[in-house]
C-alpha cells in the first residue's frame, strides 16, 4: 500500500507540473493576445476619440445646414413679396397700357375723320374753284386771254 500512495503521490506530482506548465503556457497565451488586444484597445480608443470629433463636426454641420435652411425660407419669403409687387405693378403697367392704346385708338379715330372732312372740304373748294374757272373760261376771262 505504501507503493500505490508512492505512485499516486508520484502522479499527483506529474499532474501538478502538468497543470503548472499548463498555466504557465495559458499565462504566455493570454499575454500574447492581451498585447494585440491592448493595442487595439488603444486604437479604438484613437477611434472612439475620431468619433467624437467628427460627431462635433456632423452637428456643426447640422447647425450650418438648418441656419442655411432658415436663410433660404427667408429669401423665398422676400422673394415671394417681390414677385406679388412685381405682378401688381405689372398688372398696373398692362392697365396703363391698355388705357393708353384705347386712347391711342380714338385719337386715331378722329384724326381719321377729320382727314376725311378735310378731304371733302377740299374737294368741294376744288370743285368751286373749277365752277368759277369755268364760268370766267365761257364769259372770256380766262387766263389764256391775259387778263
Amino acid at each position: 500500500m505504501a507503493g500505490d500512495v508512492m505512485a499516486v503521490d508520484e502522479r499527483l506530482a506529474r499532474l501538478e507540473v502538468t497543470v503548472a506548465t499548463g498555466f504557465a503556457e495559458l499565462g504566455a497565451r493570454m499575454s500574447r493576445i492581451e498585447m494585440p488586444m491592448d493595442r487595439l484597445g488603444g486604437r479604438m480608443d484613437r477611434l472612439g476619440g475620431r468619433m467624437g470629433r467628427l460627431e462635433g463636426r456632423m452637428d456643426r454641420l447640422e447647425g450650418r445646414m438648418d441656419r442655411m435652411e432658415d436663410r433660404m425660407d427667408a429669401f423665398n419669403a422676400k422673394l415671394d413679396v417681390a414677385v406679388e409687387t412685381l405682378s401688381d405693378k405689372m398688372q398696373l403697367l398692362l392697365e396703363r397700357m391698355d388705357a393708353h392704346i384705347r386712347e391711342m385708338r380714338v385719337t386715331t379715330e378722329a384724326i381719321v375723320k377729320e382727314h376725311r372732312a378735310d378731304r371733302r372740304v377740299m374737294y368741294s373748294k376744288l370743285g368751286d374753284h373749277r365752277v368759277r374757272i369755268e364760268a370766267l373760261a365761257s364769259h372770256g376771262h380766262g387766263p389764256e386771254q391775259g387778263s
